[in-house]
């Protein structure tokens, strides 16, 4: 989360990662998030065998990640 905010990766989610967070359209950090997050899994020695499961699956949860940062997270209404 922290690389794809574009704060720095420390380990700790602070004031700083929050900030950083908060700045970012949630659609522009949730496609960082999967892009980096893809990046990693296709750098794993069993990237050939599980390689298009995980994808996919990433595809999904992107998807509906992508889909709820449009919904108000209190009433439901499209934002």
């Amino acid at each position: 989360l922290q690389e794809a905010a574009g704060a720095r990766v420390d380990g700790a989610f602070g004031p700083r990662t929050l900030a950083a967070v908060e700045r970012m359209d949630p659609a522009a950090l949730i496609e960082r998030f999967a892009a980096i997050r893809l990046a990693f899994l296709k750098r794993l020695r069993h990237w050939r065998t599980f390689g298009r499961g995980w994808e996919n699956r990433l595809n999904r949860v992107t998807e509906k990640a992508l889909r709820q940062s449009r919904v108000c997270p209190h009433c439901g209404e499209p934002l």
